[in-house]
């Protein structure tokens, strides 16, 4: 009987080990998770989110905003890139955030970040809508019933493009509107006490 009380001891202790190791390492984990530090392409996401959101909400003039047209994730930043040369086009984002160099031009946000829309991030009756489906009505034979149920499905049809951003997040530009053909000079946003506001 005495022999067993220590080993009997001994098996709970070793146990207890066990328990308050696993214990720290959960611990720990929880703790990196908390403090995890977000990639580009998280905070390009989350920022592109509040843009689409302050535009678009019940005090903009876009409030009737319901659906948009997922942008290209990578390639051409806007439409209107089909329609201006390289030159050309780096010239209008020059312009707009009144760059000096190409470095600077490098470390805009957009410029090369894949856009992927978190829409948990959106406000209630705001959608993403993709392009895949986006594309099908747009393929040749495509019956009218097919784009009259598509339009019916996603009324008030929005499109934008990559939005680009100050290294900061201070400023943005976005082609956006009605009409799939933004060939416009993009508008410029700047978020201002806390709220992104058409320039």
């Amino acid at each position: 009987m005495q022999d067993r009380c220590p080993q009997f001891m001994k098996t709970v202790i070793n146990l207890l080990f066990v328990l308050f190791g696993l214990i720290f390492f959960i611990g720990c984990d929880d703790d990196k998770n908390t403090n995890k530090v977000k990639t580009t392409s998280e905070l390009y996401s989350e920022h592109t989110a509040k843009l689409l959101n302050d535009i678009t909400d019940e005090n903009s003039s876009y409030s009737y905003c319901q659906n948009i047209v997922e942008p290209p994730k990578k390639g051409n930043t806007f439409d209107a890139q089909e329609f201006l040369s390289e030159k050309e086009f780096k010239q209008v984002i020059f312009e707009k955030f009144s760059l000096k160099n190409e470095r600077e031009y490098e470390n805009l946000i957009g410029i090369k970040e894949d856009l992927i829309i978190d829409e948990k991030l959106l406000r209630d009756g705001l959608s993403i809508v993709s392009r895949k489906e986006f594309d099908t009505i747009r393929r040749y034979g495509t019956t009218e019933k097919t784009r009259e149920d598509f339009y019916e499905k996603y009324p008030d049809l929005f499109f934008m493009s990559k939005p680009i951003f100050n290294k900061d997040y201070k400023v943005a530009i976005l082609d956006f509107g009605i009409g799939g053909c933004l060939v416009t000079n993009p508008f410029v946003f700047r978020l201002i006490d806390g709220r992104w506001e058409f320039d």
